[in-house]
């Protein structure tokens, strides 16, 4: 079996992940609203350092099984 890769972007298999342990952080309503209301409107966010996950979602042209019909959400 043909092994596939990305053609667009290499990957180097430099991509670490910590493992948390334990029951997962509750976040409040009150503080979604808080941070919410703190954010500027119209503006990009920029970097953050934090690490993110890309969902591919599909253009809605080109064939399906092809990398290149997707793009990367974060």
């Amino acid at each position: 079996m043909e092994k596939l890769r990305n053609e667009e972007n290499e990957w180097d298999h430099g991509i670490s992940a910590k493992v948390k342990e334990g029951p997962a952080d509750c976040i409040r309503i009150g503080e979604v609203v808080v941070a919410l209301k703190k954010m500027k409107r119209h503006k990009a966010p920029g970097l953050s350092g934090k690490s993110s996950v890309i969902l591919p979602i599909y253009k809605w042209k080109g064939d399906p099984m092809e990398c290149g019909s997707y793009r990367g959400i974060k």
